[in-house]
């Protein structure tokens, strides 16, 4: 073991009795040690021989003998290292690694772990409040006023859905549901215009005469609710006949009473909008149905007088004719058929559908029958306004008198009218112009046209020659062309003082509109109808 001064701490040698650093006594202080001198706060020290130097008494540091360590007066362990001052024994191997770890090993904070049904409530509590804030940032926007408005509106043009829970009635007698509101969506179906106009003026607060936007509560007590409120009317049906039944969208409305001439029979309230009635009489033991579509936006009269008229319906071929939503016939392979004495009604409207390749496209609908007809002179119910609130149908002037009688001629929406068709197709056969064909000069009929032309104008047996078309029909094909059947009148005058007329009817010909001009596809297949030879 080594051996260190206790009074400077020098390590010393063994059999050494002072310290060759400061000279110290180190036998009498082994000696001292012996006799528990240590447990005075001083120690006497020996006087320390010194060349050249008087030796004072003085108090001195006491160090550890085993790592020499400063000691405290008084000490019995060394605070470095352990050793027992007292019985002169160094700390065993053991307990100076456990004290070593005792005071350099660092001081651990236990924290205690969380239960794991405390993290599990705490995490749901945070999806909940999440889900919360996410459902309130959604609602703001799904039941916004601009998103509700758009909803309903897009209902109110679609009668296939049910948007009863968005309309509330001015009346309380009035039951609102599926089937009540439908004659307001089968309105607003044929008046897209009218219902983007509605749903600008609900946005902006305004609305109509008829229909009001309210806020009538709360969804989930915190998004405002909005509904349409919508005006009801109580029209009633007018009719010639006794012992008439009324029907409106199916249903019996029962018998009209008298009133001298004429028969009445108040409706029960409605929704405004299009409205389907058929009065059915006996008159001179003949059954008679009269039907009127019309849309009903006041408490007027709806005059349902029942006259007959014989009228043909020319358009396009195999076409079926409806009228007031009702098949009631098909054209013949001329597009053409005839009714003949027809019950007719104010409000008659008609129109025609065929198939193209699968496609059911529809002809514009005609609305002035009665009155072109002339059925009803009167103006005793001239001034029924029941077309009112953007609800009125432009005259199509579709009906002609002719020396045959009454024919209706359905338009075409977007389709080429018949005047541009027979100016297109008659300078086509008159003067040909390659602008006036698609592909221009390398259009096949346009080349044929010239080619017969050419030789009608090379023959020695011809001194002239005229053309005259006439449409007999034109209805859409697809987005960009229509179908055409026309006849071409030719007039020859022959030089053995003779003429010649021909007709030649066309099928299948297709005009088709290239940027915004119409020009001529194919003329179709000709076939002759009429020839006929004359003498000058």
């Amino acid at each position: 073991m080594k051996k260190f001064c206790p009074n400077c701490g020098t390590e010393l040698t063994k059999d050494i009795d002072f310290c060759p650093n400061c000279g110290f006594h180190i036998a009498a202080s082994e000696s001292a040690s012996s006799s528990n001198q240590l447990e005075h706060s001083e120690v006497q020290i020996s006087e320390v021989p010194e060349p050249d130097k008087k030796i004072d008494e003085y108090k001195v540091q006491i160090f550890c003998p085993n790592c020499g360590h400063v000691l405290k007066s008084g000490a019995e362990f060394c605070s470095n290292c352990g050793y027992d001052l007292k019985n002169k024994q160094a700390p065993s191997s053991d307990s100076t690694v456990k004290q070593t770890s005792k005071i350099t090993q660092p001081v651990q904070i236990q924290s205690k772990s969380m239960k794991k049904s405390t993290k599990i409530l705490l995490s749901i509590v945070g999806v909940l409040l999440v889900a919360l804030i996410g459902f309130y940032i959604w609602g703001n926007s799904y039941f916004s006023l601009n998103n509700q408005v758009d909803r309903i509106t897009s209902g109110l043009s679609d009668p296939k859905q049910d948007i009863s829970k968005y309309v509330i009635a001015d009346s309380q007698d009035m039951n609102v549901n599926n089937n009540t509101i439908k004659p307001l969506q089968n309105y607003y179906k044929e008046h897209q215009t009218t219902v983007t106009k509605l749903n600008t003026n609900l946005k902006n607060g305004e609305g109509n005469s008829t229909i009001q936007l309210v806020k009538t509560g709360r969804y989930w007590l915190l998004f405002p609710k909005y509904q349409l409120r919508v005006k009801t009317y109580q029209p009633q049906v007018v009719t010639n006949h006794s012992n008439s039944q009324v029907i409106v969208n199916g249903k019996n409305i029962g018998q009209l009473s008298s009133n001298s001439d004429r028969y009445y029979k108040k409706l029960s309230l409605i929704f405004p909008g299009k409205y389907h009635v058929v009065v059915n009489s006996k008159v001179a033991g003949r059954n008679l149905s009269a039907t009127s579509t019309a849309n009903i936006w006041s408490n007027k009269t709806l005059n349902m007088d029942i006259a007959t008229q014989t009228f043909k319906v020319k358009s396009v071929p195999k076409g079926d004719v409806y009228i007031n939503d009702k098949k009631v016939g098909t054209l013949d392979s001329d597009g053409e058929t005839t009714f003949k004495s027809y019950p007719i009604t104010r409000n008659m409207e008609l129109y025609v559908i065929y198939n193209n390749n699968g496609k059911n496209i529809k002809s514009e609908t005609v609305t002035d029958m009665a009155s072109e007809f002339g059925t009803f002179s009167y103006g005793y119910y001239d001034d029924d306004d029941y077309y009112n609130d953007d609800a009125s149908d432009q005259s199509s002037n579709d009906v002609v008198k002719t020396n045959d009688g009454y024919v209706v001629e359905p338009k075409w929406k977007g389709v080429i009218s018949n005047d541009d068709a027979e100016q297109l197709i008659g300078n086509a056969f008159s003067d040909p112009d390659d602008k006036d064909f698609v592909n221009g000069s390398a259009n096949k009929d346009y080349n044929d046209i010239k080619s017969m032309e050419h030789s009608w104008d090379k023959s020695d047996s011809i001194d002239s020659y005229d053309t005259d078309v006439e449409i007999v029909s034109v209805y859409p094909a697809s987005d960009k062309s229509c179908n055409v059947i026309f006849r071409v009148t030719y007039t020859f005058d022959n030089d053995d003082d003779t003429s010649k007329k021909q007709i030649m009817e066309y099928t299948g010909g297709i005009i088709q509109k290239v940027g915004n001009v119409q020009k001529i596809k194919t003329i179709g297949n000709g076939k002759v109808i009429s020839s006929k030879n004359y003498d000058d």
